[in-house]
């Protein structure tokens, strides 16, 4: 009986270290979908970190590109748990 390759692997997230699970052969039922991100924070994002980080770390750096680039203005987290 043939093996099914997984969908899913389990990998550590080059920022923080914390153990995650990357869906990128399932991409719609990841969890980094559920975060709205433009494409400037993507950009900021994809200088620093060329893998796939976590959910809070993607939040973090999401914040901080906002503190950044729009530090006069409020923030609106959209991705409230």
């Amino acid at each position: 009986m043939q093996q099914r390759p997984l969908k899913y692997q389990s990998i550590k997230c080059p920022r923080c270290g914390d153990d995650f699970v990357c869906k990128a052969n399932a991409i719609s039922s990841c969890d980094c979908m559920q975060l709205t991100i433009s494409r400037e924070e993507q950009e900021y994002i994809a200088y620093r970190f060329i893998d796939c980080i976590c959910n809070h770390c993607l939040r973090e750096l999401k914040y901080e590109y906002y503190l950044i680039h729009h530090h006069n203005k409020p923030y609106a987290d959209e991705t409230k748990e």
